[in-house]
């Protein structure tokens, strides 16, 4: 069903971005000035606006309190719940990626991936984007140790602000603290 939803609304902004290039192509045909910049600029900007609607949807229909961010914003929010706000930010040079969490209280850093397996990850290149999820609960894929087979899906509870990294065919997963440090919470079939 979700894989269904992806295709579904990528094939909407696809199309959508299609007709608005067939509209200006049209307009300049008949004989209306175009001037290249701003067409290029608007055609790009609605772009990306489309983009951001289609993550939004997506997103929405798993998460009920997010806020969508670019890679190279950086997030602010009390992740490990000391009540001091901490810092995270998304690192891609290359082929090593990750992400640095800087503790706002003892300004101690935690670094995801950057070569190092975090869950069965060793970078983040994979990713589109990134976020800050405030929700209480969450969905975690889950698969069977000896085979990797995926068993199912369960609820959990979320005790902090937590962060949500994906890709944008929805693979991703959330990055949440727990027990003094950091899990991956994995939300891809």
């Amino acid at each position: 069903m979700k894989k269904q939803l992806l295709i579904l609304s990528t094939i909407v902004l696809l199309f959508s971005c299609r007709q608005t290039k067939i509209e200006k192509t049209s307009q300049t045909e008949n004989g209306t000035k175009q001037h290249s910049t701003p067409t290029s600029s608007t055609s790009v900007n609605e772009s990306i606006e489309n983009l951001m609607i289609l993550r939004n949807k997506t997103l929405s229909a798993y998460y009920k309190n997010f806020k969508i961010h670019t890679l190279n914003e950086i997030l602010r929010e009390d992740f490990n719940g000391d009540k001091i706000i901490d810092k995270a930010v998304f690192i891609k040079i290359k082929k090593k990626s990750g992400i640095i969490i800087t503790d706002g209280k003892s300004l101690k850093k935690t670094y995801l991936c950057f070569g190092k397996e975090f869950f069965n990850f060793t970078d983040f290149n994979w990713a589109n984007y990134w976020g800050i999820l405030k929700d209480s609960t969450t969905f975690e894929i889950l698969f069977n140790k000896n085979s990797g087979d995926i068993i199912g899906d369960t609820i959990i509870k979320l005790k902090n602000i937590s962060i949500f990294v994906e890709e944008d065919e929805f693979n991703g997963g959330v990055i949440t603290f727990e027990n003094d440090k950091y899990k991956w919470v994995h939300q891809t079939e």
